[in-house]
């Protein structure tokens, strides 16, 4: 299955192009003695370019099976996490108080989560919670920091308990001590798989597999093996995910986890075949003897070099995208999006098809969303108010979802505004979808209980109560 995950050289080349401008950036804005010179762009720009650098290296998915393939694919990601963190950490220089600052370590530290550095991710957590105490980001710090000591200690716990009973199995096998044993081992791999640390997750299920064979959770492990291979390392390979959900049906064809695989790796080969397929297309319609070809004169009639409609190639980006979020793969599905975003705007006279941009723009900003990547999302939402600026069907929906967002990362201020501007726009246009709800969080947002002279909303923002007159705002207590 490794053919089905080739990408297109479009894609290569915008990876490796963004590998340089981030290290170019870094270099320029850095300098040799680290010091800031020449250009000075702010924390909000900065991080923005550090996000896409992220979610670059987020999106890449393994090409074939050999040792060689696997280290190249993770050299590049590296790379590009990398770029990121200079850029996060520049950020950190730049904002050195502020929130931008906060959310740098952040993303920092789920770059060092990916890489299952763990206690690195703490220091990262940590430096969140010296700038500030209270808040969104502190408080996602806090839960990080928790989150990985709890674990840790399940994990030691778990392995403790795993050797006490394999010890008594081994002695005086019984039934009871082999269940006891296989739990262990079990829960102690649902820990790993929690904390996403996905290798030692697949260590420990493929040691249930070889030590207890004949288990009942024998077939339940190798089918997560597959899982994680297949949503969480966006791995398709023989080597990974195939071979691991393969293995299920093959080594336990009467169980319960065989027939799930059936249909699992039937879906996913019609809709990774299709992806291959489409992607083929389009890199043909894109290589470079398609750019260099003279086709002016079916330039008007919506046509590529290759007689290729362009309604055509928009449809093949957007099957790309959906079946990428059919395999669960949302990093790939908003790198497909954004791809053909940037098609639609490239040395091509199709501004009829703004509708399409909407569109993509929409998908985007709601795949980061659900995802709740909610700094992303405000960040697409407003790439779609400047690049769709005339009346779409979408303008409407994503005010609100964008007001959903600040509201999410405690922005209470914005996500006011956003839901009043929702409401105006819901009822000029009759977009009755989401406006009672918009007026019900307004009309709480608006609530003044200790008649101090602030709404609900800003005393929310700033820490204090709307029970208390004399905990106000300005008082910062």
């Amino acid at each position: 299955m490794c053919r089905f995950i080739s990408n297109i050289n479009l894609q290569r080349k915008r990876s490796h192009l963004l590998i340089s401008v981030i290290y170019l950036s870094a270099v320029i804005l850095l300098g040799c003695q680290g010091k800031l010179y020449i250009f000075s762009t702010p924390p909000s720009e900065l991080i923005h370019t550090a996000d896409e650098a992220f979610d670059s290296a987020a999106a890449i998915i393994l090409r074939g099976d050999t040792p060689e393939q696997i280290k190249n694919t993770d050299t590049k990601r590296q790379e590009l996490y990398n770029g990121a963190i200079a850029l996060y950490t520049e950020t950190v220089v730049k904002d050195s108080n502020g929130i931008y600052a906060q959310r740098a370590h952040l993303e920092i530290a789920k770059i060092y989560m990916r890489r299952y550095q763990f206690n690195k991710a703490i220091e990262h957590y940590q430096a969140i919670l010296k700038l500030a105490n209270i808040g969104y980001y502190p408080s996602l710090a806090k839960d990080g920091i928790a989150n990985i000591r709890k674990n840790r200690e399940i994990v030691k716990d778990q392995l403790a308990k795993y050797h006490n009973v394999k010890t008594i199995y081994n002695k005086t096998p019984s039934d009871q001590t082999l269940n006891l044993a296989v739990e262990s081992l079990y829960r102690l791999a649902q820990t790993y798989e929690e904390m996403e640390d996905f290798p030692e997750a697949i260590r420990t299920y493929q040691r249930i597999v070889e030590e207890f064979p004949k288990h009942d959770k024998a077939p339940q492990a190798q089918f997560q093996i597959g899982n994680i291979y297949f949503y969480g390392l966006y791995d398709y390979t023989i080597a990974g995910g195939w071979g691991a959900f393969v293995a299920v049906h093959k080594n336990y064809p009467n169980s319960k986890e065989a027939k799930e695989v059936f249909v699992l790796l039937k879906k996913a080969e019609k809709l990774l075949r299709e992806i291959f397929d489409l992607q083929r297309k389009i890199q043909w319609y894109i290589s470079e003897k398609s750019q260099n070809y003279n086709y002016s004169d079916r330039r008007g009639a919506g046509m590529s070099p290759l007689g290729l409609d362009e309604n055509r190639l928009i449809q093949y980006f957007q099957i790309i995208a959906k079946n990428w979020v059919e395999m669960r793969n949302y990093p790939r599905a908003v790198q497909t999006y954004k791809t053909l975003v940037a098609e639609m705007f490239h040395k091509r006279n199709i501004s009829y098809k703004s509708s399409v941009v909407a569109d993509a723009l929409y998908n985007i900003a709601n795949l980061y969303q659900q995802n709740k990547q909610f700094e992303r999302a405000i960040h697409a939402y407003n790439n779609l108010f400047k690049k769709v600026p005339q009346p779409s069907n979408w303008i409407s929906k994503s005010i609100y979802q964008q007001a959903v967002c600040y509201h999410a990362i405690q922005k209470y201020s914005d996500a006011y505004k956003g839901f009043k501007t929702y409401i105006q726009f819901a009822q000029n246009d009759n977009d009755t979808s989401y406006l009672q709800k918009a007026e019900q969080i307004v009309h709480q947002f608006e609530q003044d209980q200790d008649k101090d002279g602030f709404y609900f909303y800003e005393e929310q923002e700033n820490g204090t109560s709307d029970q208390d007159p004399n905990s106000q705002p300005r008082k910062g207590n």
